[in-house]
């Protein structure tokens, strides 16, 4: 793992430029609350050391979990760009998850975006750029988390081939999948939107530059303007993706 936190308070994680690690960000064991990761770039295609390679990871079976989680602005390329679980308590407390660009790699994915099981906990997840070439058959889902969640779910771009994952109150695997997003959507029950501003099809990145200003939207993305600034309808309009509301000008280090 490349960056590994235990038991820590009100951290901070940002500007990090990781590559080809097995984790990237590893958030691991008990009572740690009030976590921000914001700003990274992630990209772990080169690794090739095996198993389940995860961006932003976090989970310690049994423990009270993860607490009152912020991610947002990161770009990350990984077999699964978030997943952050516990099988005894989920993420505990509200958490947010938006403006990231996640993008699979590989063929066999588990979880191509994020799984972010929360348990009946307030999960916000809006504005993110999901994204991977190939089919959705082997995988966990683009986004997995249970039907209790009770946060934002709005405005997020998905692959043109989707797979979403419903999990039963006290497991973090899919009991339910669907490739659709309206059937999706309706099995939800969260604050606001239910996906209701949320497409799938190719992002458009830019595709020129290097590290993370390689996934910048290109002219025509449907990405941009695709977004509301704070994931409720009545909110300002923003790019959807890493890039948009608010955006650095770095995301990843700049030495």
């Amino acid at each position: 793992y490349c960056i590994q936190t235990w038991s820590c308070d009100n951290s901070v994680y940002e500007y990090n430029e990781i590559l080809d690690a097995h984790a990237g960000i590893y958030v691991k064991n008990l009572y740690q609350s009030g976590v921000t990761i914001r700003y990274n770039y992630i990209n772990l295609t080169d690794y090739t050391g095996g198993g389940s390679i995860n961006g932003v990871f976090g989970c310690d079976y049994g423990d009270t979990g993860v607490q009152h989680v912020s991610c947002h602005h990161n770009v990350i390329v990984a077999q699964n760009p978030i997943r952050i679980h516990d099988l005894g308590n989920g993420l505990a407390g509200p958490s947010q998850f938006y403006n990231n660009t996640l993008v699979a790699i590989g063929s066999d994915f588990g979880v191509c975006g994020a799984q972010v099981y929360g348990d009946g906990n307030a999960i916000d997840f809006y504005n993110n750029i999901v994204y991977h070439s190939g089919s959705s058959a082997n995988e966990e889902g683009d986004l997995v988390m249970t039907t209790t969640n009770t946060g934002i779910l709005n405005y997020n771009r998905y692959p043109a081939t989707p797979k979403f994952g419903r999990c039963a109150s006290g497991s973090y695997y899919p009991t339910t999948t669907t490739a659709s997003l309206a059937t999706w959507a309706a099995a939800m029950s969260t604050t606001d939107g239910d996906e209701a501003g949320s497409s799938v099809g190719d992002p458009t990145f830019a595709a020129t530059g290097s590290k993370a200003a390689y996934y910048q939207l290109g002219g025509g993305s449907a990405c941009i303007n695709g977004g509301k600034s704070n994931g409720l309808s009545g909110g300002s309009t923003v790019d959807q993706g890493a890039w948009g509301n608010s955006a650095p000008a770095t995301i990843g280090c700049d030495f």
